[in-house]
């Protein structure tokens, strides 16, 4: 099953593949490889624009 999951607010819309992009390549450029990424959890905050991460249960971030 392919899922296709937007969120919009306003005038505004992200979607899925947008924040897990932007995810792998936050993590690229932290010197790490996408194929080390075993969870990914991701929390979108649609009223701050920004969504908070954790990968593997322990590197948090924000985009």
């Amino acid at each position: 099953m392919k899922v296709n999951f937007v969120v919009q607010l306003n005038d505004s819309e992200v979607t899925q593949e947008q924040v897990v992009n932007a995810v792998k390549e936050s993590w690229k450029n932290q010197g790490n490889m996408v194929k080390d990424i075993e969870n990914l959890d991701l929390y979108y905050n649609a009223a701050e624009a920004k969504c908070y991460y954790v990968i593997n249960g322990t590197n948090k971030g924000t985009l």
